[in-house]
């Protein structure tokens, strides 16, 4: 039986509402009838929406399964790559395709660096090349505070040749004998691509294709959108 305390004489309600109690086993007139009964919720309209106990649970069931999958998601996205960022990039000095010495040194305090490695037999890196082309080409002006270097992991430079002038890469291309380079740079896939800042440390690194790419580079590198200055000179 349900004990209910007051603060003066018992009242012809409350004499009332203790009959109803007994009358139900110990449980208030209105009482639902077991535990398996719908719960009352508030609506929008302020009305009522009957929500069962399996509609809770299913609701729950739905929201952890959400959280297992990011929680996943986020786990697999800590590639070898990625752990790299905050770290000094190592140096490295490669042949370009037109035979000078390109070294990561060169451009230390002077400008930041992309850095994509790619192999003319990789299909996403095939999508990946000319929209960087597009990016350089809209971006890097004679006093651009950035430089793309693409690093080819082809075991032959004739294909890296051979795809770099079909497709007119405007960028410096570098050669990557064995993917030693890529080896120092924890590549285990391609396209990946880092963002080494002046300082020589790695401020972005990302395996595959990258969605909304040429944004995330523009935020990387401070940049504005092309269509925006354009807009502003008009005016």
């Amino acid at each position: 039986m349900l004990t209910r305390y007051t603060h003066g004489p018992m009242t012809e309600e409350d004499k009332n509402r203790r009959d109803g109690e007994e009358r139900w086993g110990g449980k208030p007139a209105d009482a639902p009838a077991s535990n398996d009964a719908p719960l009352p919720a508030v609506g929008g309209d302020g009305g009522l929406i009957v929500v069962s106990p399996e509609e809770v649970l299913a609701a729950f069931t739905i929201f952890i399964t959400w959280r297992v999958k990011r929680l996943e998601k986020s786990v697999l996205s800590r590639t070898a790559a990625s752990v790299m960022i905050s770290r000094s990039a190592p140096e490295f000095t490669l042949a370009a395709l037109n035979g000078n010495a390109v070294s990561l040194a060169d451009y230390r305090g002077k400008k930041t660096v992309v850095v994509s490695y790619w192999a003319s037999w990789c299909g996403p890196c095939k999508v990946e090349l000319p929209e960087l082309r597009e990016f350089y080409q809209r971006y890097h002006k004679a006093d651009a505070n950035f430089e793309i270097l693409a690093i080819s992991i082809d075991e032959q430079k004739a294909d890296a040749e051979k795809y770099a002038e079909a497709e007119k890469l405007p960028f410096p291309v570098l050669f990557d004998p064995q993917s030693k380079t890529a080896d120092a740079y924890s590549v285990e896939g391609i396209p990946t691509m880092f963002v080494i800042d002046k300082s020589g440390k790695i401020v972005h690194a990302h395996v595959g294709l990258e969605q909304a790419m040429q944004i995330q580079l523009m935020g990387e590198l401070g940049l504005k959108y092309a269509g925006m200055e354009d807009a502003g000179e008009t005016k």
